[in-house]
């Protein structure tokens, strides 16, 4: 495998590369991650016998997207492909490797006030959504283009995650129900259209001698809420980052009552990974939402 990465790298990268020392790191549920090495040059490796070589391709090109904003910084994109090892398809996608150092007040601002910047980048268009579908996790996320936030929300967030749910025989709610709910509670939002990360939260972030650093988006059109929405929802990030960014953004009214519903989609996409508890805390905050919305 490692030879055959390593020609892909020597080829795209216009170098002769050759493995020399690899180790694994922490990485995601559904890919195995290394850095990689010879003298002189290193990378950062994603691997996955469970995910579609599509996937690293669509996270090859949100990476894309989000530096072609020139505001966060994220790994540039070497090259991705398939082998087979041991008669298993294995896909791969091979980034720069970023060196992370420690977080501080000030780098914590520069994040708030660059992803700002990244959710004020003007979109290609004024649709909500994205040019195909995506990853998010292990989950396929559809992004067909709208004109309407409140229907693309209801329909290809809620309501495609619990009918994803439902063919797992775990069913919290008539789809329709809910769907109809979520699409009348947002309808009076008229966001502004921002390229999202679509799953920030703290592991999906770093920081580097050269500024704040995003990676493993689930991008797409929408608001931008959603993404400030996911920072608090595994505990907040610190607090420059919020001061930082509602200096440029200004937090909306009605934002607490929409983080619920925006945290809920990422909820129930873990309750179809997981199950466990995440199925129980989101049955427990659709049956909050019905009460008060």
């Amino acid at each position: 495998m490692w030879h055959f990465i390593s020609e892909h790298i020597s080829e795209q990268a216009q170098i002769d590369f050759v493995v020399q020392n690899y180790h694994r790191v922490a990485g995601g549920d559904t890919h195995d991650c290394f850095i990689v090495k010879d003298d002189t040059h290193r990378y950062f490796v994603k691997t996955s016998t469970v995910l579609p070589l599509s996937a690293f391709t669509q996270e090859a090109e949100g990476l894309a997207a989000i530096r072609a904003t020139s505001t966060l910084g994220c790994p540039s994109v070497v090259c991705w492909g398939q082998i087979t090892t041991n008669e298993k398809p294995v896909s791969y996608l091979v980034l720069q490797h970023i060196k992370f150092q420690s977080s501080s007040d000030n780098a914590w601002s520069e994040l708030g006030e660059k992803l700002a910047a990244m959710h004020q980048f003007p979109p290609p268009d004024n649709q909500f959504g994205w040019q195909q579908s995506n990853y998010l996790g292990a989950t396929v996320q559809t992004n067909t283009p709208s004109q309407s936030w409140a229907h693309f929300f209801a329909e290809q967030r809620i309501g495609a995650m619990l009918e994803m749910l439902a063919h797992k025989n775990i069913r919290m709610i008539n789809p329709d129900q809910l769907v109809e709910r979520v699409l009348i509670f947002l309808s009076d939002h008229k966001p502004r259209p921002s390229l999202v990360h679509g799953d920030l939260w703290s592991g999906n972030i770093g920081f580097s001698k050269h500024g704040p650093v995003i990676f493993d988006p689930a991008i797409y059109i929408g608001d931008a809420e959603t993404d400030i929405a996911m920072t608090e929802l595994f505990g907040r990030f610190n607090g420059n980052f919020y001061r930082a960014y509602y200096e440029s953004i200004p937090l909306n009214p009605g934002y607490e009552a929409r983080k619920q519903v925006y945290q809920l989609y990422h909820l129930l996409n873990h309750a179809l990974l997981f199950g466990g508890d995440y199925v129980s805390s989101s049955q427990s905050i659709i049956q909050q939402f019905l009460h008060q919305y």
